[in-house]
C-alpha cells in the first residue's frame, strides 16, 4: 500500500515495535510530502504524548489533513497547548478535531477556547472533547467560542446526552451544562424523552445542582427509576430533588434509597409530596436517611400513606444526633 495516495488512515495500539510516539514522528514525515494526500487521521489507544503533539503542530500548518483524531491518549493539557499553537496559524486547514478521553482538564480547555479566539478565522468546524474534566469553568469558555457559529460542538459522553443538551437548550433557552438548576414541572416527556434525560443526568459534565421533574405524574415508574438510577451514578452535585406528584413503585423507591444512602450523595432537600408512598416505602426511606444523615434539611413526604412504622422510623431519624432535618413535611 503506498501511504502516499491514502486519504485516510487509521492506527492504534501496536502491540510489538514501534512506540505511538515514534510513529507519529515517522508519519509526520511523510505529511510533509508534497505528494501526500491524507486528509483523515485517526490514532487511537496508542498511549500517544505530548510528544507526538508537537510533531503533528509542525504539520498541520503545511500539510493536507483535514480530520484528526487523536481520542483515548494520555495528552493532557501540554499536548493540547502544542496543538493550539498549530491551530492559531491561518495555514492550519483542519476542520474536524476529536479529543475524546485525552484526560484534560480546565487548564487544556482554555487553552483551546483561546487558541480558537484568534485573530484569524480558524476553519476548524468540528471538536468533540467529551470525556474530559472541564473543571468548574472549562465548559463555559468552550462553548462561548462555538455559541455564534455553525460550529459543531461535542462535550458530552453519549449521543443521547447530547440530545438531551440540545434539546433543553432548545425548550429552555439555556445552556443546561451551564446552570445550577432544571426546573421540568411545565414540560412533557414528549419533549425531552427519558431516556435522553438520564443520559444527560448520568454524565460527568451534567453538575445540576437542583432538578424539578415533570410535573403532574406525566412519567411512569419506571421512567422515574431511569431518571433516580441516572443520579446513582452522577451523586455528588445534587443538593434538591423534587419528584412531586410523580408515583414511585418499589423499583424506584429501591434506587433513591440506594441514592440517599451513597456516601457521595449530598441531598439537602427531597420533596416527595403525593408519590404514592406506602408504610414500608417510608420505612425504608427513613431507614436509608438514617445511614447517611447529615446533608438532608428538607423532607416533604406530604399526602403519602406513611403509616405507624414509617413514623416510627421517621421519629428515629430525627432523634440522630448528626440529623440536620429541619423541615419535615
Amino acid at each position: 500500500m503506498n501511504l502516499l495516495l491514502q486519504t485516510e488512515l487509521k492506527l492504534s495500539r501496536n502491540p510489538a515495535g514501534l512506540s505511538g510516539d515514534s510513529r507519529v514522528k515517522l508519519l509526520c514525515d511523510l505529511l510533509q510530502d508534497t505528494h501526500c494526500k491524507l486528509r483523515k487521521l485517526q490514532i487511537n489507544n496508542d498511549d500517544l504524548t505530548e510528544e507526538s503533539c508537537s510533531a503533528l503542530a509542525r504539520v498541520l500548518t503545511s500539510s493536507s489533513l483535514r480530520e484528526l483524531d487523536l481520542s483515548n491518549n494520555n495528552l493532557q493539557n501540554s499536548g493540547v497547548k502544542k496543538l493550539c499553537e498549530a491551530l492559531k496559524n491561518p495555514r492550519c486547514k483542519l476542520e474536524t478535531l476529536s479529543l475524546s478521553s485525552c484526560s484534560v482538564t480546565e487548564e487544556g480547555y482554555a487553552a483551546l477556547a483561546s487558541a480558537l479566539t484568534t485573530k484569524h478565522k480558524s476553519h476548524l468546524k468540528k471538536l468533540d472533547f467529551s470525556g474530559n474534566d472541564p473543571g468548574d469553568k472549562g465548559v463555559q469558555q468552550i462553548t462561548s467560542v462555538f455559541m455564534s457559529s455553525n460550529k459543531t460542538l461535542r462535550l458530552l459522553k453519549s449521543d443521547a446526552a447530547e440530545k438531551a443538551c440540545t434539546r433543553l437548550e432548545d425548550i429552555l433557552k439555556q445552556n443546561p451544562l451551564l446552570q445550577s438548576e432544571l426546573d421540568l414541572s411545565k414540560t412533557k416527556p414528549e419533549q425531552i424523552s427519558v431516556n435522553q434525560l438520564s443520559a444527560l443526568l448520568e454524565d460527568p459534565l451534567c453538575r445540576l445542582q437542583k432538578l424539578t421533574l415533570y410535573e403532574g405524574g406525566s412519567i411512569t415508574e419506571k421512567d422515574c427509576a431511569a431518571v433516580i438510577s441516572a443520579l446513582i451514578i452522577n451523586p455528588s452535585h445534587l443538593r434538591e430533588l423534587d419528584l412531586n406528584e410523580n408515583k414511585l413503585d418499589q423499583s424506584a423507591l429501591k434506587k433513591l434509597c440506594d441514592l440517599l444512602k451513597n456516601l457521595c450523595c449530598k441531598l439537602e432537600k427531597l420533596r416527595l409530596k403525593n408519590c404514592s408512598i406506602e408504610e414500608k416505602g417510608c420505612v425504608d426511606l427513613a431507614s436509608a436517611l438514617c445511614l447517611n444523615p447529615t446533608h438532608i434539611s428538607v423532607l416533604d413526604l406530604s399526602k403519602n400513606k406513611l403509616g405507624d412504622s414509617g413514623m416510627k422510623q421517621l421519629c428515629k431519624l430525627v432523634k440522630n444526633q448528626e440529623c440536620k432535618l429541619q423541615g419535615l413535611l
